[in-house]
């Protein structure tokens, strides 16, 4: 199984990897097994500096809720990935690119590749402004290469 997933704007012409990290992997490779996926970014514009997608799956959760190593969104670092609400067959997918303001915790993932950073904090951008000002669509491509 990978070690890491890619997150593609085609419309931006920008790309993120995500790499696997200590906890949950079960869940990782779960997601893993979803992709392919496109979707559809959004930023939470309540809670502080976040991009979010809800995914369809192939298959729904494989694993016992409340068996997953959760983490506070204000305290995990920059670049973490978690997901929440998973049912049936979608799951939200978010990424935290700055400063959290809301205590939710939820598990977590996978992490930002750190040549990928400066990229994730332009994307967070993107959408942001998509969300708040020109309303524009911003797709993505949730793939293994």
């Amino acid at each position: 199984m990978s070690n890491s997933f890619y997150v593609k704007f085609p419309d931006l012409k920008k790309e993120l990897v995500f790499d696997r990290i200590s906890h949950n992997q079960f869940i990782f490779d779960w997601v893993l097994e979803q992709l392919p996926v496109n979707a559809i970014f959004y930023a939470p514009v309540v809670c502080g500096w976040s991009i979010s997608a809800m995914l369809s799956t192939k298959t729904p959760i494989t694993w016992k809720p409340g068996t997953e190593v959760i983490e506070n969104l204000v305290e995990i670092p920059i670049g973490r990935v978690n997901i929440f609400m998973p049912n049936g067959h979608c799951v939200n997918w978010g990424c935290k690119y700055g400063e959290i303001t809301e205590p939710m915790s939820y598990p977590t993932i996978a992490h930002i590749r750190e040549e990928c950073t400066d990229t994730l904090f332009s994307v967070g951008k993107d959408i942001w402004d998509a969300v708040t000002w020109s309303k524009n669509i911003i797709r993505a491509e949730f793939t293994l290469n």
